[in-house]
């Protein structure tokens, strides 16, 4: 089988990395959930950076989608 071409790849790596960043802010956004809940004392700047990160997976991820097709 023949080797997939540079830009194949380079895309591919992308793809994987834009994926890995989706993940890793729907965990972060899950513990900021869960410290909100334990902590209330938290629960506003939980709920700030909560949104924040919502802001980023809901306009800027899909923009960065956008960008590779």
């Amino acid at each position: 089988m023949a080797k997939p071409e540079r830009h194949t790849r380079e895309l591919d790596k992308y793809k994987r990395q834009l994926k890995m960043l989706e993940m890793y802010l729907m965990g972060r956004s899950a513990q900021l959930r869960s410290i909100g809940q334990k902590q209330p004392v938290e629960q506003s700047a939980c709920d700030m950076a909560e949104s924040e990160l919502q802001l980023i997976l809901t306009q800027v991820l899909p923009e960065m989608q956008e960008v590779q097709s």
